[in-house]
């Protein structure tokens, strides 16, 4: 007798902790030097299908207010 091995799907999901989560960006300014910031509040999740990773999916919601860490950085954005 043999048994036939059944795959197993192997599904977890992820939880951002917006608590100790950024997301940070770099833009080239005039050419010369690169700007950096952060956004602070993150949140989202990843639905990970460990069998397929195709079947993976993210959801990320990042809210659109820079981090003040340098005012005069951010005093040209807009909201």
């Amino acid at each position: 007798m043999s048994a036939a091995a059944t795959p197993q799907t192997s599904r977890a999901t992820w939880n951002i902790d917006p608590v100790h989560s950024v997301a940070e960006f770099k833009v080239r300014h005039m050419m010369v030097t690169n700007v950096k910031g952060q956004f602070t509040r993150v949140a989202g999740s990843l639905d990970l299908d460990e069998a397929d990773v195709t079947n993976s999916q993210v959801q990320a919601t990042i809210e659109s207010r820079p981090h003040p860490s340098t005012p005069v950085k951010n005093s040209g954005m807009r909201t």
